[in-house]
């Protein structure tokens, strides 16, 4: 399904300017000037570089007006209560130990804070070491997402540009103004390829 928004629709305009800057030229210019010289080298070129122009065309459009794979408030139907609340329990544990150890961090740059039970100093790296586990400790489970108040699926997260939670979400791309998710990241890749190929 296809959806529009004025992000996707600037991005889309930006990169075909970008586009068409590479290819009028390239047309125009070089292949006239190539052409006496190797005729059947320039027709060739000519042919790869409309086709694949057409390609990245294709793949960027679908790749900017496609879904990213938003998660729907229906899942909540099929979750327990009870299994919804220990979820949600645990999510704000995991945030509150984050916060904590932030904190701490705070206080080692500021004063060289040290640890109550030990007495010994706190190594900001170490303190690091414990968010990166909590991080991915939940990277592997159901989390809660407060925001959209909804379970997020393994591999799910909330994009702050889309304010909205996406399946299998890898980033938030600023040069197609869209998320890229389960439902759009093989056109995704099928541009980068295409453009990168070119």
């Amino acid at each position: 399904m296809l959806a529009y928004t004025h992000s996707r629709l600037l991005a889309f305009i930006g990169v075909n300017c970008v586009i068409a800057a590479c290819y009028i030229p390239f047309m125009k210019y070089y292949v006239p000037v190539m052409k006496p010289a190797h005729p059947f080298f320039t027709l060739t070129l000519q042919i790869a570089i409309t086709v694949l122009a057409i390609m990245i065309e294709a793949t960027y459009f679908f790749a900017v007006f496609s879904e990213p794979g938003y998660l729907s408030p229906y899942n909540r139907l099929f979750t327990p209560e009870q299994e919804i609340a220990a979820i949600k329990e645990e999510t704000k544990q995991a945030k509150s130990n984050i916060m904590e150890l932030r904190k701490q961090i705070r206080m080692v740059r500021t004063s060289g804070a040290t640890d109550i039970e030990t007495g010994m100093q706190l190594d900001e790296y170490v303190l690091e070491k414990q968010i990166n586990k909590i991080y991915l400790a939940q990277l592997e489970k159901k989390t809660y997402c407060f925001v959209c108040d909804m379970v997020k699926p393994v591999r799910a997260h909330h994009c702050k540009s889309c304010k909205k939670c996406v399946l299998r979400m890898d980033h938030h791309c600023p040069w197609t103004g869209n998320c890229v998710g389960a439902d759009n990241i093989r056109y995704f890749v099928q541009f980068v390829f295409y453009a990168g190929f070119t």
